[in-house]
């Protein structure tokens, strides 16, 4: 009985997170090659490379999954993947300042509300 899954696919996972921040980062208009995504990993996040076998799955499944898309020998974010990327986060709503009558306006302020 053989499985042909990775036996810790935290790993696969944080490869394919890295590969798509370097993609994303590179900026490359017609895509980045792997060499240039592994230069980038070395120098920008300090970190020890994946093993080639792993970084060719991470890259496969990336493609498979339609996050990246593979141009020649080279490979891009797919515009789903690239708008998941860039998109701001969103900011949850600020609580509204109402003003108060004084020093002692926002006391009277919580008082008059929680008394209703």
């Amino acid at each position: 009985q053989t499985n042909h899954q990775t036996p810790n696919p935290i790993i696969k996972m944080a490869t394919i997170a890295l590969i798509k921040e370097a993609i994303l980062a590179l900026k490359d208009r017609t895509g980045s090659s792997i060499p240039a995504i592994n230069k980038w990993i070395e120098n920008e996040k300090k970190v020890a490379l994946p093993a080639k076998h792993v970084m060719k799955a991470a890259l496969k499944k990336g493609v498979e999954s339609g996050d990246l898309v593979m141009v020649k020998a080279s490979y891009k974010l797919s515009p789903e993947a690239k708008k998941k990327l860039t998109a701001p986060p969103k900011k949850k709503a600020a609580p509204k300042k109402v003003r108060g009558c004084g020093r002692l306006g926002t006391v009277t302020l919580h008082f008059h509300l929680s008394s209703q």
